[in-house]
């Protein structure tokens, strides 16, 4: 298993962090507190709303698991990700929690040997299998965490939570964030009297925090996906509101979009991603067999040169290492405003997220 010091990751990253009062306050009140990695995402207001979201989640609204579980979640999606920005958070929020330095590492080693139920274990090795899409979990994986005790709901919240994760890696890795401040401290520090005070403070403070998803219009785009979790409403929201911010944010084209939609959904063997992509395309007036050059050669002379350009940096990025990301990245941004890399970022993450949650869909 990785273990976070063994991550390769760039040592500079690939955008400046941008201040805002406005966005600081906006974080502050809705999580208790402003990590640093939103700077990086300010220039492009939804990207960052929607960081947002996937903090307040975990903290205050996961319903179906225990309160800790998500910090575990954290771990291991970092873990199999290899982001060292996302590893070393959830390992400091552990640490908050009251585990200790080898209790997280036993983790690290083996999901047996830290005191877990089972239905703890199979959903952690669930996550894992999710987070790793290789092979593609099944309906069988599914009817093993029914088998282990839990229950509908349960098993919704944690795909929806492995999944919803997909958007914030798909900045954390390609831009190389740095690990917040917390994540760089010696273990000595760790022995100072007043850190169980830190720690009170911190989960006082993110209990605080008033996030919830706006009341919005049912949308019409991906509603299979969002109506697939109607059991889960603060998710349901959430997710919509993601999807409308991408969809309408106009640094890149709609056709542009759903060309993005169509290739990670293809790339991540999710025929249902892709299909709903194909429809959309269809809508930004391509033809079927225009939309199948492309899916098949990655080629038609409709497209032109920058969506040619996105689309396979979009597949190239899926399936690199992390430091491997970054460099794609770093060449692929050349030329670009920080918000059309942020807008790309964005649009690959949702397409990830819901290829991962359509698990729940297939048979």
């Amino acid at each position: 298993m990785n273990s976070v010091n063994s991550i390769e990751w760039s040592s500079h990253c690939l955008l400046q962090p941008m201040k805002s009062k406005s966005l600081d306050e906006e974080v502050k009140r809705s999580l208790g507190f402003v990590p640093k990695m939103f700077a990086y995402l300010y220039p492009l207001p939804w990207t960052a709303r929607g960081v947002m979201a996937i903090y307040a989640f975990v903290n205050r609204h996961i319903q179906h698991w225990p309160s800790d579980f998500g910090p575990l979640m954290n771990l291991v999606i970092a873990q199999e990700n290899s982001c060292r920005y996302c590893y070393g958070s959830a390992r400091i929020y552990l640490k908050f929690l009251g585990y200790k330095e080898a209790e997280i590492r036993k983790l690290e080693h083996s999901l047996y040997s830290v005191d877990l139920s089972d239905p703890e274990k199979a959903g952690l090795l669930f996550v894992r299998k999710l987070t790793r899409l290789n092979p593609r979990p099944k309906k069988s994986d599914l009817s093993a965490l029914y088998a282990a005790g839990l229950t509908q709901a349960a098993v919704e919240e944690l795909v929806f939570y492995c999944s919803i994760n997909s958007f914030l890696k798909r900045f954390t890795i390609p831009l190389a964030v740095p690990p917040e401040d917390f994540d760089t401290m010696d273990a000595s520090r760790w022995k100072n009297p007043f850190i169980p005070v830190i720690s009170f403070l911190v989960k006082k403070s993110v209990s605080k925090g008033n996030w919830s998803p706006e009341s919005t219009t049912e949308i019409t785009i991906f509603s299979p996906f969002t109506e697939r979790i109607a059991s889960l409403p603060t998710a349901q929201r959430m997710l919509q509101e993601m999807i409308r911010n991408c969809w309408d944010s106009p640094h890149l084209t709609k056709r542009t979009k759903a060309l993005l939609f169509a290739v990670v959904g293809k790339t991540l063997e999710c025929p249902l991603t892709e299909q709903e992509a194909k429809r959309l395309l269809l809508a930004e007036g391509m033809d079927s067999l225009q939309i199948e050059a492309v899916m098949t050669y990655l080629h038609a002379p409709v497209l032109h040169a920058e969506e040619l350009s996105t689309i396979r940096f979009a597949i190239d990025l899926l399936k690199a290492p992390p430091i491997r990301a970054q460099a794609l990245t770093r060449e692929f941004s050349v030329g670009l405003e920080p918000e059309t890399l942020l807008e790309t970022l964005g649009t690959i993450g949702l397409a990830s997220c819901l290829s991962k949650l359509s698990v729940l869909m297939e048979d």
